[in-house]
């Protein structure tokens, strides 16, 4: 209620709270009268700054002195205080002060501490700009990722939404060495990221791991203009189509009248992808030398399952989705038939049907022959033409433990596969794939 209306009344309310006994509510106020720059209370917030006991308190009233304008003569004591955290609190204070002579000042000292030589200036800097990331950004801050690795890993931490075009990009650079690191600090810097995001993914030469994990940060990141971008790689970036379907899931985004037909038709295909691989299941199950592909293939379709599934909370209803994904992965009869009627209530008869029948809990054999109609006419009939398909990696992308189990089936069988399936492998940035495709040449 405080929060509404600043008036003169209220800020006395707001003021007085500063002498309430709970730390929390103290906390609280020092928060608000910092998010609404309430003036005024300067006597207090010294009090508390150079007095309380709470060191939280402390901090949040030091940065709140020195985000006022014109309080320069807190600047120096605070600045040159022998509690570290005290210093850096001074400092974020003034760089999200509106007193351009403060943030300048600021800014200066930053500069000073990004350029030394000593690691502990360089992390002090970095404690003030992972406070400040989503208002500010240091034009040196890109300096620390050429630094030792333990500044670099603190570095990604400190980017948030005033990430400049130029750091990103820096940023990018580290993807293979940092996947987590970079993902996380692409998600930190929201919508920014995009562009960047985008020439990387169109960029031929990163591989399809990154891809992947760049399609998993545009989920992550949300709002229309990732979903609108996610939409654009499906154009574009059509047998990713399962990991976009994930992304736009997680950003939950609803179809349009545009895009439901777009959305239906994808659905359908993955559901087709799911019939040939219960028919390659149904050509294996009795032979025990395939095994292990017949388990591997048993990943896929539940992978694509769970594909469908996104498709299906994007398409109808998120909530519901969750529910049809819960009750399948309990494998119980009653949950499986209740995820199963949840299915036929609230999706597309066409896809209803085939998808129930998919991944109803009968044998492969009968499932198989339930959905031959949506088998294409070039299905394949031998082993060697499923290990084959796996491995030239169409219409979809399949596991790698899918394409490994492949090539070394291959080996152990002495299938004959189509020629170079394997030796484009030999080369592969994986080791599983690599070392496998070694060893089945």
């Amino acid at each position: 209620m405080l929060n509404s209306q600043i008036t003169g009344s209220s800020k006395e309310i707001i003021f007085k709270l500063l002498d309430h006994p709970s730390d929390n509510i103290k906390k609280v106020t020092l928060l608000l009268i910092q998010t609404r720059n309430i003036k005024g209370a300067e006597e207090k917030l010294k009090m508390l700054a150079d007095n309380d006991k709470n060191k939280e308190i402390q901090i949040l009233a030091v940065q709140n002195l020195c985000k006022e304008q014109n309080e320069h003569h807190y600047l120096k004591h605070y600045l040159h205080h022998h509690d570290a955290g005290i210093k850096a609190a001074a400092l974020i204070g003034m760089i999200k002060s509106n007193d351009k002579e403060n943030h300048q000042y600021a800014e200066d000292i930053l500069t000073d501490l990004l350029r030394s030589d000593e690691a502990k200036d360089k992390q002090a800097a970095l404690q003030v700009l992972t406070e400040v990331k989503d208002l500010y950004c240091h034009p040196h801050f890109i300096n620390l990722f050429t630094t030792d690795r333990g500044l670099r890993l603190a570095a990604f931490k400190a980017i948030g939404e005033s990430a400049t075009p130029l750091l990103m990009e820096r940023v990018m650079a580290y993807f293979k060495e940092h996947p987590l690191h970079v993902g996380a600090s692409l998600q930190a810097a929201g919508e920014k990221s995009i562009p960047i995001i985008l020439k990387n993914i169109s960029n031929k030469d990163t591989n399809s791991f990154i891809k992947e994990k760049l399609i998993t940060v545009l989920g992550k990141i949300g709002g229309q203009k990732a979903q609108a971008t996610l939409f654009e790689l499906l154009e574009k970036h059509p047998s990713y189509a399962g990991t976009i379907a994930k992304s736009l899931h997680r950003s939950r985004y609803s179809a349009t009248e545009e895009t439901q037909e777009k959305l239906e038709e994808i659905s359908l295909a993955y559901i087709i992808y799911g019939a040939e691989l219960l028919y390659m299941q149904s050509l294996l199950e009795h032979d025990d030398n395939y095994s292990l592909i017949n388990s591997s293939l048993n990943i896929e379709l539940i992978e694509i399952r769970n594909i469908l599934i996104c498709l299906f909370g994007c398409l109808y209803d998120h909530e519901k989705a969750f529910k049809i994904k819960q009750g399948l992965d309990m494998k119980k009869k009653e949950s499986v038939a209740n995820a199963m009627e949840l299915i036929d209530m609230i999706v597309k008869k066409e896809l209803a049907i085939p998808f129930n029948k998919l991944y109803e809990p009968a044998d492969i054999e009968y499932r198989s022959n339930s959905l031959k109609n949506l088998l294409p006419p070039d299905k394949v009939s031998q082993t060697q033409e499923i290990l084959s398909k796996i491995l030239k990696e169409k219409p979809i992308t399949y596991n790698i433990w899918t394409k490994a189990c492949s090539m070394y089936i291959s080996k152990t069988t002495s299938a004959a596969l189509t020629a170079g399936l394997i030796e484009k492998f030999i080369n592969s940035e994986n080791m599983l794939l690599k070392e496998t495709a070694q060893y089945a040449q």
